[in-house]
């Protein structure tokens, strides 16, 4: 009988150490750094948190005399959380209903339909309006590379998602 007893003592103890302390008894079904699923997509803590951060930081760029206060950055969160959720929804129907979007088509789009935030930019601008040479010289400079890509990732997703709702 006292075997048993520190058999269940110790037992007892390896659990709380493991289990409840360390984790160590996870099962298959847990996700480590996962905030949310949408069939088999994960949404991870990670993405979520940095698009929230960045875009905190991109309010108090807009706003730098303000403090942001918890209902702006409850909103922020709220708004975060439906973008990643629906980015992941659209990328699912998109491979569902086959959708691609050509290399031509973003192409396309880059040269001759430039992005808000850059027809707003004072250096693509010229007496206040957008210059499309300026654009244009942008286009051709090797060291806007990185900024491009982004450029071209965004209107990638944006035509696919168009050609979601489309369908």
């Amino acid at each position: 009988m006292p075997l048993i007893m520190w058999i269940l003592v110790g037992a007892f103890l390896g659990t709380i150490i493991f289990s409840w302390g360390m984790g160590g008894f996870k099962s298959k079904g847990q996700l480590d750094g996962v905030v949310g699923k949408i069939g088999d997509r994960e949404i991870l803590y990670d993405k979520y948190n940095r698009l929230v951060q960045d875009r905190v930081a991109q309010e108090r760029q807009k706003n730098p005399d303000t403090e942001i206060n918890d209902a702006q950055i409850r909103q922020i969160r709220k708004q975060a959380w439906y973008d990643l959720v629906r980015e992941q929804v659209m990328a699912i129907y998109r491979e569902k209903f086959g959708i691609v979007t050509s290399d031509e088509e973003v192409a396309f789009a880059v040269r001759n339909n430039p992005p808000s935030w850059i027809q707003e930019n004072e250096n693509f601008q010229k007496d206040g309006v957008f210059d499309r040479s300026r654009y244009e010289e942008f286009l051709r400079d090797p060291s806007s590379a990185k900024i491009l890509v982004s450029i071209e990732e965004d209107y990638r997703s944006s035509m696919g998602n168009q050609k979601v709702i489309d369908r």
